[in-house]
């Protein structure tokens, strides 16, 4: 038989049904807190990309025009290196996104701290979407059209004894005349693209992670409110289910339970079906029984006082004895030690058999016996045998463990 589910038994279940909705919608809720995490993370890393492209390549202007102007050969070793990190044909030096990997050269960084990848192969484990990818790689297919007049315009003066005033005055034309900064924006314009390609799709993503979170918030908010709801249900339909508050069940559980079965449980009208109701039944069947024990304690004890005030009675007028089950003697008055001849001590322990004078005809002690085994008295004449051998006659009165001999 399916048993029907309490209001306090179903208020639990929705509680705690509520409570794993509320855990899923959070946990929704810290997914998209992530994605909103990631979208930055992927912006930060984007623009870094972007930095390092734009800034290698103001280094390598900076580097061959210094070059150009003074012919030093350092400027030209640091040109090459930072095309040589660039492209991946040397290892990256610690902190490479640095705005300056000039003064990182210049402070003789080791690079052998890591493997060699090239700046491209890093834009291309980047994540980008393949617009955002075609404007870097267009961005740095130009800084390589640069560089390739960068590299012209040192050629001039790479040989000392084919340098002339024309020549030095002609590479110098060519890293700072109009065609070169025409090149160079070709450079930063695929660059400034891609970063509002970034940024706008950054946003995007992070206002549609916000929007779902938002009615994940609007969801967990409405949940938190039901949960609240609930439990102050659940804590009444706790309440009408006891009967009261659970400290007062509990101090009656108590009391009952150390013995006390007659302070009163005042019960609310119409809660007579709750458990407190039922404790209160309980109580009074309890109280019942102990004013029924109590009851029947007392008269037994009253009707020992009688009996024992008719065995003190007797004991003076007539000859007593006791027995158990078996037959065996458990008590015996001074009378019956007088009349048989035997001693308290001799008689006590002996079975009652000692004293049969076997002159009654056969089957009369079974006669006698289950008129005592079925609770009645017996009465009759009994020819019983002293210590000394002499027969006497007694009119007896036997009833369960007693004789009472006349």
């Amino acid at each position: 038989m399916l048993l029907q589910r309490s209001p306090f038994s179903r208020n639990v279940w929705l509680t705690a049904s509520l409570v794993v909705a509320m855990a899923v919608l959070f946990f929704a809720y810290a997914s998209l807190e992530s994605k909103v995490d990631q979208a930055y993370a992927l912006r930060f890393r984007s623009v870094r990309l972007a930095d390092e492209l734009r800034l290698s390549s103001d280094e390598l202007t900076r580097m061959v025009r210094s070059y150009v102007a003074t012919g030093d050969y350092t400027y030209k070793k640091r040109f090459q290196d930072i095309l040589a990190v660039r492209d991946g044909l040397q290892p990256r030096p610690l902190n490479y996104q640095q705005l300056y990997w000039n003064e990182q050269l210049e402070r003789g960084v080791h690079f052998s701290t890591g493997p060699a990848i090239s700046l491209l192969d890093l834009m291309r484990q980047a994540g980008f979407t393949e617009q955002e990818f075609e404007k870097l790689a267009l961005a740095k297919t130009n800084s390589d059209g640069l560089t390739h007049l960068e590299l012209a315009a040192t050629a001039l003066i790479e040989v000392p004894e084919q340098q002339t005033p024309d020549s030095r005055a002609k590479a110098l034309a060519m890293v700072f005349d109009e065609n070169y900064h025409q090149a160079k924006g070709r450079i930063m314009r695929p660059i400034a693209d891609f970063t509002a390609m970034v940024e706008e799709r950054t946003q995007r993503e992070v206002q549609a992670a916000q929007d779902r979170a938002s009615y994940l918030r609007y969801a967990l908010t409405l949940c938190g409110v039901a949960l609240l709801v609930l439990l102050v249900r659940t804590r009444w339909a706790l309440r009408a289910t006891l009967g009261g508050p659970l400290e007062e069940v509990h101090a009656h559980i108590t009391r009952i339970g150390q013995g006390d079965l007659f302070t009163p449980i005042v019960l609310v009208p119409g809660r007579e079906a709750s458990v407190l109701g039922r404790l209160a039944q309980t109580q009074a069947s309890l109280a019942h029984m102990d004013s029924e024990r109590r009851r029947a304690q007392a008269e037994r004890l009253e009707s020992l006082r009688e009996s024992q005030t008719l065995m003190e009675a007797i004991n003076i007028y007539s000859i007593v004895s006791m027995t158990d089950p078996a037959g065996t003697i458990t008590y015996a008055n001074d009378m019956f030690s007088q009349v048989s001849g035997y001693s308290n001590a001799e008689l006590v322990g002996q079975n009652h058999r000692m004293l049969n004078s076997r002159t009654q005809p056969a089957g009369y002690w079974e006669t006698v016996w289950k008129t005592i085994a079925s609770d009645h008295v017996w009465r009759g004449e009994v020819c019983n045998r002293a210590k000394d051998g002499s027969l006497y006659w007694v009119d007896a009165r036997a009833a369960w463990c007693v004789c009472i001999w006349a």
